[in-house]
This record gives C-alpha cells, structure tokens and sequence, in this order.
C-alpha cells in the first residue's frame, strides 16, 4: 500500500483511478485490482489503456497484478477478471506489467481473456533475482553460487579493517534519519552513474521526492532498513531495503569508487544477510534485473511479464502488435547500451 498509494500521489497526474473491487455480503473488502486509465495519444490519434497503478518508466514496480483474500480467493479472482474483461472490451485495450511469470493468477488472467474473445499477448519484460533464506548465516554461506562471494562474506570484513583505521556500519533509526539516508544512498548512486551513457533516476527530483515520501512511510510501520558503510568518517557503500510479508527486498544500493576494491557494499550485504536471518526471515528479493552480483548470491529467477489485452479488431491488434514490437525493440537497444556503458 505504501508503495501503490505513494506512486499515485506523486506520478498519478493526467491518469484516472480505475480500481475493480469485490466485497462480501458484510461489505467487507476480498479482492482488489489496482488500475489506472492511461492516455495515449500516436500522432492525431487518441486512445486510452487501463494500466497497473505503479506502472511508469521510473520507478519500475515488480510483482503487480490482483489480490484476493485467501478463504475466498478462487471466488472474488474470479469476479475480478470478469469484470476486467468486461472494462477491457469498453476502453478497448489494457498494459499489464510487471506480472510475475509463476503467479497462478497468470494462467487464469490468460484464459479469462479467451473465453471473453480479446486477443491476448504476453511478452517478457525482464526477471527479478531472489532466494530462500536458511536458518543459519553458515548455511548461507555454503549455498552461495559463487566460491569468490563465499570467500568475500567469509573474510572481506575482517580485510576492511585491517585497511583502515575506523569502520562504522550504521542503519536508520528514526524518522528524522530517513530523508538523509536516501539522499546519501541517491548521490552513491549518481557517482557511479555518472559517465555512463544510461541516466540514473536519483537525477529526476520527481522521483527522488517518491522515494523519500514512500522511505517514509515504510519506516513509520518498521519495514524500512537503510544500512551505511562509514570508512574513516567518509560514506563508502548504502543499501537501501525494506521488509514485508517475511521477504526483505533490496531496493537500491551504492559505494563511493574509490573503496571499490574492498567490497564495501558486499560487506554490508552479508551484514545485512545475518541480521535477516537472525530476525527469522525467509526470503531475500533483489528485484528487477539479473545483474552478475545477483547472481552469485541467488539463483532464483522469476520472470516478469507485459500482458497486452485488446478487443479482437483490425485497429486493436494493430495497435497492441505496434506496442509489443516497440516495447522488443527498445528492450534491445537498452541491453545494447548497457553492455556498451559497463
């Protein structure tokens, strides 16, 4: 709700709320799908999409789609994607991304689009890195992909300071922290982007308000955790996550270069990895893009997708073929400048 509710506030602007609810004979709320109407406009002509509320360029939010409670669930899923499928006939088409691949809500949002008669498509739009927490750091260890970041979590720690005379690990312990804590954590990362042919979105003051907004209201119900790196009174690394549902999401982290050979963030990863389980954690979510460090802590994958709903009309398909070869294409330049930017 933080995230959702924040997004709206600060992106929601020139966009209608379009939320499909199902409540219960005692007008209790049992399911939900968080939309939006979206304006599109290609040249002098004008249209309008239903999209996920959090859908945007940034922030990019993962694991989207619709919610039901649990002793109704297959009841009230139902009823939400009929009435989706009802509201995608009239408003003529719907964009939903960052719908998870193994969600089994996915397969009946397929079907359901079928059995109404609206063309359907489905297209990767990246995958996020995840993995199960063990009961021990030890534990942990052992199952690390990677023998180089087994090492580094065993020793990298102790290497720091054998290097330099004073390291401090700090995390956010008030409110009056976090708004200080995530402008050290943005300007980590504008260093390291600067040069590169990619902007970070720390440089968008829109977004950095959204991220100070929403920092805010995770802390305020304890699910905020921003952990700083000092090295001799200089900021050297920041992580910026958050805990929900026994699942901690590592949002965003960053390290000054000039300590780069010493690990700094990977230091604070591992720390932040024994307090997650000694707080009885199960699951770690690096989210969205399967960068290599990723990897070699986690070889969860789960794949996100773009799920394109039309009516089945000439100028429909046209449009929603238009939009999945768009979106392929700029997927790929993307990768390319990646890879050509380091």
């Amino acid at each position: 709700w933080e995230w959702m509710y924040t997004w709206w506030e600060v992106f929601g602007a020139g966009k209608q709320l379009h939320i499909i609810t199902v409540r219960d004979q005692d007008d209790k709320l049992v399911g939900l799908l968080p939309l939006m109407r979206v304006r599109k406009s290609a040249g002098l002509r004008r249209s309008e999409e239903l999209a996920f509320i959090g859908t945007g360029a940034r922030p990019k939010s993962d694991y989207l789609g619709l919610m039901a409670a649990r002793p109704v669930g297959e009841t009230s899923k139902r009823m939400l994607l009929e009435r989706l499928m009802w509201d995608v006939s009239d408003v003529g088409q719907a964009r939903l991304n960052g719908i998870a691949a193994n969600d089994r809500n996915t397969g009946a949002l397929l079907g359901a689009s079928v059995e109404h008669g609206l063309a359907c498509a489905a297209v990767s739009e990246g995958a996020c890195v995840n993995g199960t927490l063990p009961l021990t750091f030890d534990e942990f260890i052992a199952g690390v992909p990677s023998k180089n970041r087994r090492n580094y979590l065993r020793h990298q720690e102790e290497k720091l300071r054998d290097a330099f005379g004073c390291v401090e690990y700090v995390e956010s312990q008030s409110n009056e922290h976090v708004r200080p804590f995530v402008s050290v954590v943005g300007s980590l990362v504008n260093e390291r982007a600067r040069g590169r042919i990619i902007r970070s979105a720390w440089r968008n003051r829109q977004f950095h308000e959204f991220m100070n907004r929403v920092c805010e209201r995770l802390f305020s119900r304890d699910a905020l955790r921003i952990d700083l790196l000092h090295i001799d009174g200089q900021v050297a690394a920041g992580i910026l996550g958050f805990v929900y549902g026994g699942t901690y999401f590592c949002y965003q982290l960053g390290f000054e270069q000039a300590y780069a050979k010493y690990g700094p963030v990977h230091c604070l990863l591992g720390r932040r990895i024994r307090r997650l389980i000694s707080d009885g954690l199960t699951r770690f979510e690096f989210g969205r893009g399967v960068a290599r460090y990723k990897a070699r802590y986690f070889e969860g994958r789960t794949r996100l997708l773009r799920v394109l709903l039309a009516r089945d009309e000439p100028a429909k398909l046209r449009v929603a073929g238009c939009a999945l070869f768009t979106h392929g294409a700029r997927e790929s330049v993307k990768r390319l400048v990646s890879t050509l930017s380091g």
